[in-house]
């Protein structure tokens, strides 16, 4: 065996490696990128799903905000058609029954 033949075997069995460990390399970068592919579906289906709640809770507070302001509105309007009732004292018992303890008065009309 010429020492040309001894370098062209050493050179073969280095190629060998190294593309035993770019194909390894290869598969692994592969096997990762399905991994991370899948990953990042799942995180688009939550993110949607996320959206959706989202979406369904502002509409409900929507609602909420529509119909609290119709029923501001109904009561102005009663108010304002019993104006006499309306700028009457509310008697403490009917406070207390809407509103708790008689001793708190932080929230309590002045008469």
């Amino acid at each position: 065996m010429t020492t040309t033949e001894k370098i062209l075997g050493c050179l073969l069995i280095v190629a060998a490696a190294v593309a035993g460990v770019c194909e390894y390399g290869y598969r692994r970068a592969a096997a990762d990128a399905v991994q991370q592919r899948s990953r990042a579906d799942q995180l688009d289906a939550t993110l949607k799903a996320t959206q959706r709640a989202d979406r369904a809770k502002q509409a409900r507070l929507d609602r909420l905000a529509a119909e609290e302001a119709k029923n501001k509105e109904k009561l102005k309007n009663a108010l304002d058609a019993n104006r006499a009732w309306a700028d009457a004292p509310v008697p403490d018992a009917v406070f207390d029954s809407l509103f708790g303890d008689a001793a708190d008065t932080t929230n309590r009309p002045a008469r």
